[in-house]
């Protein structure tokens, strides 16, 4: 899902996947309490704050969302380029005819 459309529940199962996934102890889900959304406005400071002891982990988690937020804002504009393509081969259906009345 696009982070900033996950939902708290969401966010809860990434932390779990980046924790086995990266090896990262000691997460704690209650620091989190939030959606994707405001999730992907935390700042690297605030990934600490929520993962202290473990910078390493907190700058894992930190790149993990700036990379995932990246991603979908490169797959919007690709789609925004196709559509604009498609357009461009669709012809309108009055284009280059003239109405007689």
């Amino acid at each position: 899902a696009v982070v900033s459309t996950q939902s708290t529940g969401e966010v809860m199962l990434w932390l779990r996947w980046c924790s086995r996934r990266y090896e990262i102890p000691d997460i704690d889900p209650l620091m989190f309490g939030f959606n994707g959304k405001a999730l992907s406005l935390l700042s690297l400071a605030m990934f600490q704050h929520r993962v202290p002891g473990n910078k390493k982990g907190a700058l894992i988690l930190y790149t993990e969302i700036k990379n995932r937020k990246k991603y979908a804002e490169i797959e919007k504009e690709a789609e925004v380029q196709r559509g604009q393509k498609h357009q461009e081969k669709t012809p309108s259906p009055t284009f280059g005819e003239r109405r007689h009345a």
